[in-house]
């Protein structure tokens, strides 16, 4: 995914990770 999107989007992304890793 290009870094044109505002970071507070991938943001929302970094916690679903983090979240899916702590579930797993």
């Amino acid at each position: 995914m290009p870094p044109i999107f505002p970071w507070r989007r991938n943001w929302s992304w970094l916690f679903v990770e983090i979240t899916s890793s702590f579930l797993l």
